[in-house]
């Protein structure tokens, strides 16, 4: 088909398309190449398993994401799986000591 004859109907799916890879492309890429990289390697597969929108691609990269930290979260935290959180006082002074939990204890850094 020629240029001028494609409509707005059927230029604006290829726009979508073309945003949403434009969104990996900028992103992190120190949090999101490997991504990049599978995406990239699938499709000289035959698998274009590029999402088609913004939407899929900004859920994609999320549980993307999701997913790097749950496996930072398991190499930082104990083998009985519990977090550890520290809060410091108010917003106005940041140089406050450390609130206690409820649990009543502090962890140094």
């Amino acid at each position: 088909q020629e240029l001028e004859d494609l409509n707005e109907k059927q230029i604006a799916p290829e726009i979508e398309k073309f945003k949403a890879m434009l969104l990996l492309q900028r992103s992190d890429d120190t949090r999101y190449s490997d991504l990049m990289q599978t995406l990239k390697e699938d499709s000289w597969k035959g698998r274009d398993e590029y999402p088609i929108t913004v939407a899929g691609m900004f859920k994609l990269m999320n549980k993307h994401s999701k997913m790097l930290e749950a496996r930072a979260t398991r190499n930082r935290n104990t083998s009985s799986g519990q977090y550890t959180l520290t809060q410091v006082g108010n917003n106005d002074n940041y140089d406050s000591q450390p609130v206690r939990g409820a649990d009543r204890t502090t962890v140094e850094r």
